[in-house]
């Protein structure tokens, strides 16, 4: 099973602009990033953050990307971030995020074979979400069938008395 996460972001002002939401297992070097600039200030000193716009994050990490030199004034001034190494993109990857937005006119597009998570031509999730709930119901249902493909093999292979593999 891929990960099929890509589409047009509801509300784009601009047809011609393609940003689309994207697993970021499929972001690569090349790939413009949507993003801004978080500044925070503690003890006196500010320190700005990379945000991912419109991302969605798993939850399980409090990392952070923090922006040294002048980074911060062309994010604020691009609107984001051209992926420039695969380090940058394991970096990313460390903060949680699991779906970010990238945008075709100023990066790298996906590759061919990914296939759309959203028809480009239906009307735009509701306010407040990414996706439509069907959409979100066929996604668990692909999840929830891998899961039970995968715990099906090891007990079939508990069962042998084979090893399992928990890498």
């Amino acid at each position: 099973m891929g990960d099929y996460y890509l589409r047009a972001i509801p509300g784009q002002k601009d047809e011609e602009t393609m940003k689309k939401l994207i697993s970021i297992k499929h972001l690569t070097e090349g790939m413009f990033l949507a993003a801004e600039v978080v500044v925070e200030e503690k003890d006196g000193e500010q320190f700005r953050f990379l945000q991912a716009k419109d991302a969605v994050g798993t939850g399980g990490s409090a990392k952070r990307a923090r922006l040294t030199g002048k980074m911060d004034e062309k994010i604020e001034s691009s609107g984001g971030l051209l992926v420039s190494s695969s380090g940058l993109v394991d970096r990313l990857r460390e903060t949680g995020l699991s779906m970010v937005t990238i945008d075709t006119d100023k990066g790298a597009d996906l590759p061919e074979d990914v296939k759309p998570l959203t028809d480009p031509n239906r009307k735009p999730p509701p306010e407040g979400r990414l996706v439509h709930f069907d959409e979100e119901i066929e996604r668990a249902t692909e999840i929830r069938n891998e899961t039970a493909d995968t715990l099906k093999s090891a007990l079939d292979d508990m069962a042998e008395g084979k090893g399992v593999d928990v890498a």
